[in-house]
């Protein structure tokens, strides 16, 4: 039967975890956090690619509406179904650049500020006094 210090004594492991043995069985402590941090990295890596890619859509966007601009402005003036041309035009630059600034800021670490609504207290309106009703009083 094995003692108290070779059930559970610390073992050396890489840099970073601590390995302990339970009665010759080895298990990483810290594997749960090294396989957290490596799908933090990674999504950090992809929120990166995806800021590179709507910032670069974003100014591909803008480069050709402002290259463009005298036959853009052509077409937007022909009329009849061509009238929502920019209302389109002005969606698709919205979508582009809110996402590009959205992930650029959540890159930089700045986030908003989460609040809970206060749950506010119902009260019941006071109900007004109820009126007279209106009698008529006739001699006859």
């Amino acid at each position: 039967m094995p003692t108290s210090t070779e059930c559970n004594s610390p073992v050396e492991g890489r840099p970073g975890t601590r390995l302990h043995t339970l009665c010759g069985f080895t298990s990483p402590i810290a594997h749960e956090e090294s396989h957290m941090a490596t799908r933090n990295e990674d999504k950090r890596k992809k929120l990166l690619k995806q800021t590179i890619f709507y910032g670069t859509v974003s100014a591909a966007l803008y480069a050709v509406v402002f290259g463009h601009a005298g036959q853009v402005a052509e077409l937007f003036a022909r009329g009849g179904y061509y009238a929502a041309l920019p209302v389109a035009t002005v969606f698709v630059f919205s979508f582009a650049h809110g996402t590009f600034a959205s992930k650029l800021w959540t890159v930089l670490g700045i986030e908003a500020e989460t609040k809970r609504a206060a749950k506010r207290p119902t009260v019941e309106a006071p109900r007004p006094a109820p009126r007279p009703r209106a009698r008529i009083h006739m001699n006859v």
